[in-house]
């Protein structure tokens, strides 16, 4: 005989457990422990919604493998995607991402162990199509970061996408690019944190005037050209996190207090840009995941990251902190080990290479740069089009 329990946790939609001829106290004991080792290790951490865009990545969605995390205790076992009856099975060691038929629709994503779903989470693939944006409207977004924000690629490729795609832009940033005739702008500023763009102290800090934050201040002297009711920052994304955490592993692994206290200074980043004296109260904003880059990283950055990220969604994800905040995946078209595509054919015209290693642990070559870009491009076009 087997008896069948349920339960709603914070974390994920369900967790069952099977009991095969155990003494109902007995079962109750290791359900609470298997519901333990489910909340305190989260194996699927990844947002609510996945953005996907036609005819990018060859008519596939693929979840990002980085978010579809193996975690200590849980060697051994496998993820399987269920969609409409079909199931699509991929072992956790691999760290490879979940690649599906295009469609918008939801995945019941379980982790199971020994012939038992340990936990199940429910992800969201949203396809985006056409061009929804508001006829004579153009839209100011800023895309700030750290290092993989200053290299340039990510950011260009994204608003190159938009741009093709007939959306009525208007970049925002200190810094810029010039590609083929073309200058892209961005705020990225290489080994920044956090705590560096909420320091009024911090050298170089573009969102200090007078002695404090004012991302209106900001807006106004990047925007001079328009009239003043236009100087306005519609949408932004943030990416950063990865030095946050420390990518050398050498802080250990990150107690929940620290962690807590990393989560708190990204509050009061947001908290300034939606204020309405200093900031942009109907600006929509996408904080980016950080990656857990290649196997040549210390294992302990990947152990921090991705509880980090786990603190981000469960603060921040689909607007449960603020309206119009959310989460966004990095790179969800790449596997982040190599950064190479995971189709036959080429992604767009703009990456031609199929495969190319990372550049180092954290940093991937152009190409996954490029393909980084098409997250926060699927992103954007997302909330260009009315969705968050």
């Amino acid at each position: 005989s087997k008896v069948y329990f349920s339960l709603h946790t914070d974390n994920f939609e369900f967790v069952y457990y099977t009991v095969k001829k155990l003494a109902f106290a007995s079962a109750l004991t290791q359900l609470y422990e298997s519901v333990s080792k489910s909340e305190n290790n989260p194996i699927i951490v990844c947002p609510k919604y996945i953005d996907i865009v036609d005819g990018v990545s060859n008519k596939n969605v693929i979840f990002p493998f980085d978010l579809l995390s193996k975690r200590n205790g849980f060697d051994g076992g496998y993820i399987v995607c269920k969609r409409s009856g079909n199931v699509y099975p991929t072992r956790v060691y691999s760290r490879r991402p979940f690649k599906f038929p295009l469609v918008s629709d939801t995945f019941n994503v379980q982790f199971i162990q020994n012939d038992e779903v340990v936990c199940q989470k429910i992800l969201n693939a949203r396809l985006v199509s056409g061009n929804s944006q508001s006829a004579g409207t153009t839209a100011k977004i800023c895309i700030c970061g750290d290092s993989l924000i200053d290299n340039n690629y990510a950011a260009s490729q994204a608003y190159k996408l938009l741009l093709a795609d007939g959306y009525t832009i208007r970049q925002v940033g200190t810094k810029s690019v010039t590609y083929d005739g073309v200058t892209y702008k961005h705020e990225g500023h290489g080994g920044w944190r956090y705590a560096d763009y909420i320091d009024v102290n911090k050298a170089g800090n573009p969102f200090v005037y007078n002695g404090a934050i004012n991302f209106k201040h900001y807006a106004e002297s990047l925007l001079s050209d328009l009239p003043a009711g236009e100087r306005v920052l519609d949408y932004f994304i943030v990416s950063l996190g990865t030095n946050d955490v420390g990518s050398d592993g050498a802080a250990g692994l990150l107690t929940d207090a620290a962690i807590a206290s990393l989560i708190n200074k990204v509050k009061a980043f947001i908290d300034y840009l939606k204020d309405d004296s200093v900031g942009f109260p109907s600006c929509k904003v996408a904080i980016g995941l950080p990656a857990l880059g290649s196997l040549t990283c210390n294992p302990v950055f990947g152990e921090n990251i991705q509880k980090f990220n786990q603190a981000l969604i469960d603060t921040f994800d689909d607007g449960s902190y603020a309206s119009g905040v959310t989460c966004v995946c990095h790179g969800p078209y790449i596997y982040r080990e190599e950064s190479y595509q995971h189709t036959d054919i080429t992604v767009n015209g703009y990456c031609t290479d199929t495969y190319r290693k990372y550049g180092d642990g954290i940093h991937p070559k152009d190409i996954g740069y490029q393909q980084w870009g098409f997250a926060y491009y699927a992103k954007l076009k997302s909330m260009l089009n009315g969705s968050l």
